[in-house]
C-alpha cells in the first residue's frame, strides 16, 4: 500500500510490535522497521524523509524474500 501511495511511511513503521513475532519476521526487510520506529516517533536520529526511504527500500525488498521462499 505504501509503494502504491495509499499510506504514508509513518503508519508502515508503526505496524509491527516488538513482541509476539518470531525471529524470521523480525529478520525480514519489513521486520527491520522495528528498529526505526523509535526514530520516527520520538524524532531523534534521521529525519522523516530519510526514514521514508528506509521504508520504501524495505517494501521493495520484502516481496523478493517471499518469492524466493516459494
Amino acid at each position: 500500500m505504501y509503494l502504491e501511495g495509499a499510506v504514508e511511511a509513518g503508519p508502515v513503521v508503526g505496524t509491527l510490535s516488538w513482541t509476539g513475532y518470531p525471529e524470521s519476521i523480525k529478520d525480514s526487510p519489513l521486520g527491520q522497521l522495528l528498529y526505526v520506529e523509535d526514530e520516527w516517533v520520538a524524532g531523534w536520529g534521521r529525519v522523516h524523509i530519510e526514514l521514508a526511504e528506509v521504508v520504501r527500500a524495505a517494501c521493495e525488498e520484502h516481496p523478493r524474500i517471499d518469492s524466493e521462499a516459494t
